[in-house]
């Protein structure tokens, strides 16, 4: 699997999957980017620059596509898919 972003370092392809439009997509159970690593149950900050609002929350899942992109799903929030690098870790 060749990312598109060479900083990030992905864990083992899990469960594929595909998306409605074809793309194929696969769980995996962490990411590192920069030094941080990024799995199931982190606490992160997103900014939506479209709505300037910061969202909190937990990261549900971790994908990544066929397209190279690492993408995650923040729980109990009304985001779609963010991608990782969008990401900062929330330490307090």
């Amino acid at each position: 699997m060749i990312l598109n972003n060479e900083n990030i370092t992905i864990g083992t392809l899990g469960e594929e999957n595909t998306f409605v439009s074809g793309t194929k997509n696969w769980r995996i159970d962490f990411a590192e980017l920069n030094g941080n690593r990024f799995e199931v149950g982190t606490k992160v900050n997103f900014f939506d620059e479209d709505e300037c609002e910061d969202y909190f929350g937990v990261i549900d899942w971790i994908i990544v596509t066929e397209n190279g992109n690492v993408e995650v799903s923040i729980a109990n929030t009304p985001l779609g898919r963010v991608d990782l690098e969008d990401l900062e870790i929330v330490t307090s």
